[in-house]
């Protein structure tokens, strides 16, 4: 999963809270945006991954499934989190990601 961020700028000090235009959480990492695009594509693309039994995990494999695309081959890792990246956005579209080591790491 990606949990997104946009527009964030570079700064020297940051207050507690800053606002920003747009957060979003997504379906993401190489695997699953090839999988959407296939299956915007009329293709019947099917996802192999692991993902944690959390909440990242199920939102994930919901999103999927309502994309078409095929998630029976997705497993649950009872021990592991689902991966997930903090993407911030710059204005100009430049990306910093920050991610954990989560089930993808185990297939």
């Amino acid at each position: 999963m990606d949990i997104m961020g946009y527009p964030i700028d570079q700064r020297k000090e940051w207050k507690e809270k800053q606002r920003i235009s747009d957060i979003r959480i997504l379906p993401g990492g190489d695997a699953v945006n090839q999988s959407v695009y296939m299956a915007q594509l009329a293709a019947d693309p099917a996802l192999v991954c692991c993902v944690g039994q959390d909440m990242n995990g199920k939102i994930l494999r919901s999103t999927l499934k309502e994309m078409q695309v095929d998630v029976s081959l997705v497993k649950e890792k009872e021990e592991w989190a689902t991966g997930t990246a903090m993407v911030l956005v710059s204005e100009d579209g430049e990306r910093r990601t920050f991610s954990v080591q989560g089930a993808h790491s185990t297939l």
